[in-house]
């Protein structure tokens, strides 16, 4: 009598410490490799080699073969992973058939495993143009002499009033205002 499958892992069930993959699988493979091998004696059996012609017409079917067989490989190996999604997809599906069965919250179960469930995150989104206040000026540092309603916190970029100023010979702390 087999044992029911215990534990699975990604190529299938895991029973004693050994992975059993589909059986039809197997199979396919084995044969595969028998057609393989009686295919190499039946090559190197029947081959005369006395001249280059017959080691030239022997390497061409050999060649063939070989080629013959890796799109075989590549066939059976697509098979073999669409096999093994399908076999953890429902092996999934069973587990996740038992843990609604039970009525257990999956808040509870990821704390079980030690994860954290995190809702949906939501995209960001943009305010609307010109939904945004106000910017706050800083509190004027200089003051022209000339035009006291032109002033400049000090930060940024100097104001062409300014640079024009400067570039007169002027001294800035001369228009620094004073508390």
């Amino acid at each position: 009598m087999k044992a029911s499958c215990t534990r699975f892992s990604n190529r299938g069930c895991v029973e004693d410490g050994r992975i059993a993959v589909l059986g039809r699988l197997n199979r396919k493979m084995f044969d595969l490799d028998f057609e393989v091998m009686l295919r190499f004696i039946g090559i190197t059996k029947g081959i005369r080699m006395n001249t280059a012609a017959d080691l030239k017409s022997a390497l061409v079917r050999i060649e063939e073969q070989l080629s013959s067989l890796s799109a075989e490989k590549i066939r059976i190996e697509a098979e073999l992973d669409v096999l093994e999604r399908q076999q953890a997809k429902e092996a999934l599906n069973k587990i996740v058939d038992e843990l609604k069965a039970l009525n257990l919250d999956p808040n509870e179960i990821a704390k079980a495993l030690g994860v954290s469930v995190v809702g949906s995150q939501q995209k960001k989104t943009r305010a609307a143009r010109g939904s945004a206040g106000p910017k706050a000026t800083g509190t004027p540092k200089y003051r022209s002499s000339l035009d006291p309603s032109l002033t400049w916190t000090g930060k940024g970029r100097k104001p062409g009033w300014i640079q024009t100023f400067i570039d007169n010979g002027g001294n800035l702390e001369d228009w620094l205002i004073k508390n």
